[in-house]
């Protein structure tokens, strides 16, 4: 029996949504947040843009961290300003 293996399309479909409609809409859900947990949101002044990808390479080269078998892999994670790119 063959292994099937699902992927986000999430990501890849972000990139087709304006930003400013993901940024009203994130802000939309905060403002129906009740008074104290909006109190309790300590969030940056600016907004910032979060991606994240895997970086594989050779089970050899990092054997601390397998990935899907013969593979291993380190996760990057980046945010960046979206103001100023």
């Amino acid at each position: 029996m063959s292994q099937v293996h699902y992927y986000s399309c999430f990501s890849g479909n972000a990139a087709d949504v304006p930003f400013a409609v993901c940024k009203e809409l994130f802000q939309l859900l905060v403002r129906k947040c009740n008074l104290e947990t909006r109190g309790k949101l300590t969030f940056p002044k600016e907004l910032l843009l979060i991606d994240s990808t895997a970086m594989t390479v050779g089970i050899t080269r990092l054997p601390w961290a397998p990935y899907h078998g013969e593979r291993a892999a380190v996760k990057l994670h980046v945010a960046l300003r979206a103001q100023n790119g």
